[in-house]
């Protein structure tokens, strides 16, 4: 981009069109902290249909749908854990050490993609343990899976808030829990 040339993209206009908290998340998972970018229109509306809406969007409407069909909106408590609910686990606790240490080095893109890699990991965990086929079974297995979903979704509302701020107190809110969000940080 150059002012010389005209090809500026305003910042306010891209706001305007898509809302802070994506513009916010699309630029730090894109552009590495203090180094120069790639911007394209295409690809802040990629990173938004895709990482936003489709890994985010969908993984907390569909855990919130669940809990609400399936346990009338209450947080069910976990009944036995299995192999595959001791990975989700494991990767929840390796992935916020990874985003810690990526956070100490300003490396927001690096944090960003780690919670992203998370986000896969839930999604699969709910593709592959079939809550709707828990509940028709009647299986005990499925306050199991709902409560892990339900603290994996807490988990990145805490670690997606300083990158979507807004989007993160939404979900705080949808998961039931109270306060500022950001009070939750020492």
């Amino acid at each position: 981009m150059s002012k010389s040339l005209g090809n500026v993209v305003e910042p306010g206009a891209l706001v305007a069109a898509y809302g802070v908290d994506p513009v916010r998340y699309f630029l730090l998972r894109e552009v590495t902290f203090g180094l120069d970018g790639d911007f394209s229109h295409t690809a802040l509306a990629h990173r938004i249909n895709s990482d936003l809406a489709n890994d985010f969007g969908n993984l907390a409407n569909r855990v919130l749908t669940m809990v609400e069909r399936y346990r009338d909106g209450v947080t069910p408590s976990p009944s036995a854990e299995n192999e595959e609910t001791r990975r989700v686990v494991a990767a929840a606790d390796q992935a916020v050490q990874e985003i810690d240490a990526a956070m100490q080095k300003l490396a927001f893109h690096r944090a960003l993609g780690r919670l992203w890699e998370f986000l896969t990991t839930l999604n699969r965990y709910i593709d592959s343990s079939a809550p709707w086929k828990l509940a028709k079974e009647q299986s005990p297995q499925l306050d199991t899976v709902l409560y892990t979903c339900l603290e994996g979704l807490r988990l990145t509302a805490l670690l997606v808030s300083p990158f979507m701020p807004s989007k993160a107190q939404q979900l705080w809110e949808q998961l039931g829990l109270g306060g500022r969000i950001e009070e939750q940080f020492g």
